[in-house]
């Protein structure tokens, strides 16, 4: 027992020396002043509190008295941003709601954002509810950068777009634009549903990031890991539900040469090559819209990750000590998805990404090789700039991925180098590095 607090004790004066723990136990925030919403909530006994904009509250009573005729025929979407957090632990949870009223719920799987000549996509999940007597689909959006809240918050315009498992929904909203009916009103009604970007400032937001503990509570909640990526205007374009012509064509024979698309072509694109893309999309590590856009294409192209050419057994493996290894394609992500049934490697750093390096692996010794420990690897850029890297070995037929490997067994291997985005583009020359502590192996991806 006495060891254990003692171990306790130390692991708490480590924290305490990390960088920015101080600030983060020392600054806390204060609720006065949220007591004056009617929305405002608070558990005392658990620390739990939110709070959403009164407007919202009044778009509902809207939709409750009728105003909209066809909502559900014709669809309705409308958002806002609501805050949650916990008092005791110090952490706060900025959420963009959405509720889309529909007759017919398209499963919304992901939400993409096109405002200031940028776009913003968030994986979503959208759930049964109700909002004002009406049938609807719930999607909450977790917003960890402070820069992108303000983005929307603060837009005098932007287009929403919903994907959905069998449809996608648009809308465009402007505050300058005279609404054409009452549903044209409402939606553009969200754009003055963000009051609480100012109750923000006053948590203290901006000076440090309450919500840095707060992923676990939000993956908790919604049963999914919050992941948000941001493209530039010249890359913010998209295919989607209902589109047509050469453009489409093309991305359905790409879809197919790399494995993602069989059978007749689609006249437009719909459902197969929505599903396609959606699969395409999870293997490159992408958030899955199901609709294409630059960076998929890029990918499907070959840009950034070749088309595979060779199969697993096909591999070159040369050998390492007891391992024998062979990469045969890499590419750029945002996260790396293990499997279905294990987490994904997601950067921390919202500016960084991946370099995704995959091949296979195989122990020909007698002992279990343990990967980062007994095999090891870093990504060489112009040949002095290092990075580490995570490795991990596909296990249970495919359902997992681990970071060891048992004897006499033969895995997928993946290996993953987070570094800055953009520095791949501009690198002259790009290594990845797989050592054994004795001797060491070179896969070249550029250069």
């Amino acid at each position: 027992m006495t060891k254990r607090i003692l171990a306790l004790c130390l692991c708490l004066m480590l924290a305490m020396c990390m960088p920015g723990f101080a600030q983060m136990a020392s600054q806390g925030y204060s609720l006065e002043g949220l007591e004056r919403y009617s929305s405002f909530i608070a558990d005392e006994e658990s620390g739990e509190w939110s709070v959403s904009d009164p407007l919202y509250a009044a778009v509902q009573d809207a939709v409750a008295a009728g105003e909209v005729k066809n909502a559900a025929k014709d669809g309705l979407a409308v958002y806002q941003l609501r805050l949650c957090g916990n008092e005791k632990t110090g952490t706060l949870r900025p959420e963009i709601e959405i509720h889309y009223i529909a007759r017919n719920p398209i499963g919304v799987q992901a939400v993409s954002i096109f405002t200031g000549g940028a776009r913003y996509d968030f994986a979503a999940k959208g759930v049964s509810a109700q909002f004002g007597g009406q049938r609807a689909e719930q999607i909450v959006l977790p917003v960890d950068d402070m820069a992108v809240l303000k983005a929307i918050a603060g837009a005098e315009e932007l287009e929403l777009i919903l994907h959905g498992a069998s449809d996608i929904y648009r809308t465009k909203l402007s505050l300058s634009a005279e609404a054409k009916n009452a549903k044209a009103a409402l939606e553009q009604l969200s754009l003055r549903c963000n009051a609480l970007i100012g109750e923000l400032e006053a948590l203290n937001a901006g000076s440090y990031r309450l919500w840095d503990l707060s992923r676990a509570e939000w993956e908790a909640a919604l049963g999914f890991a919050p992941a948000c990526t941001v493209s530039e205007a010249q890359e913010a374009s998209m295919l989607a539900f209902g589109d047509k012509g050469d453009a489409v064509e093309q991305l359905q024979a790409l879809l197919a040469q790399a494995g993602f698309f069989a059978g007749a072509e689609e006249k437009e694109y719909g459902a197969k090559t929505a599903a396609a893309v959606a699969r395409a999309q999870e293997y490159f590590g992408l958030i899955v819209t199901g609709s294409a856009d630059g960076a998929l294409i890029g990918c499907l192209q070959g840009e950034t990750a070749p088309v595979r050419e060779k199969t697993e057994a096909e591999v070159e493996l040369t050998a390492l000590g007891d391992a024998a290894i062979g990469v045969d394609r890499w590419w750029i992500a945002q996260k790396v998805n293990a499997s279905a049934s294990s987490a994904a490697l997601i950067c921390p750093d919202k500016g960084n990404v991946f370099a995704v390096c995959e091949g296979r692996i195989e122990n020909r010794g007698g002992s279990e090789i343990s990967l980062g420990w007994t095999i090891t690897g870093e990504l060489v850029v112009n040949g002095s700039i290092r990075y580490a890297c995570t490795l991990r070995a596909e296990s249970d037929a495919g359902e997992g991925f681990g970071s060891s490997l048992l004897p006499l067994a033969a895995s997928r291997l993946i290996v993953a180098a987070e570094l800055p985005q953009g520095v791949l583009e501009n690198a002259s020359s790009a290594v990845l590095v797989l050592s054994d502590g004795t001797n060491s192996m070179e896969y070249t991806l550029i250069g």
